[in-house]
């Protein structure tokens, strides 16, 4: 009767040996996903603050070139009003005003290209860190599976 009473109860204690480990690797892919959704979640946050950054900076290009097209009109205003008092000075003076008018605008553009550009440049480097990231972090899903 011993012999039974231990062999009874040694098959109860593989089975909960066993349904343990199970549930140790339950727990652990649990938690692994969990780490992944918490990844993702963190990769979302990053993407949706560069998307704010990036669309403030871009609003904040594009009050700054309307903040410089009004002064631009206002300035061709004043030009115009002293234009009509003599035509010698209207010619010297616009002579004058459109190569300063050039100068800016030439100098606007440059700036704007250059920060349409470094903005190009973040976007990628980061795009490219995004999927640097994305890669080896699937190359360690690919491990686990």
């Amino acid at each position: 009767m011993k012999l039974q009473k231990t062999s009874a109860l040694a098959l109860p204690s593989s089975k909960t040996n066993e349904s343990h480990a199970l549930g140790n690797l339950e727990m652990e892919v649990k938690l692994m996903k969990e780490k992944l959704n918490q990844e993702q979640q963190r990769r979302d946050q990053i993407f949706e603050d560069f998307m704010r950054q990036y669309q403030e900076i871009n609003n904040t290009v594009h009050k700054h070139e309307n903040d410089m097209i009004s002064k631009f009109q206002k300035h061709k205003e004043d030009v115009n009003e002293e234009s009509r008092k003599t035509k010698e000075q209207q010619k010297k003076l616009e002579e004058m005003k459109l190569e300063k008018l050039l100068g800016e605008s030439d100098y606007l553009r440059n700036l704007i290209k250059s920060c349409e550009t470094k903005i190009e440049e973040e976007v990628n480097k980061r795009l490219k860190q995004e999927f640097e990231s994305k890669n080896w972090l699937d190359q360690k899903m690919a491990l686990f599976k």
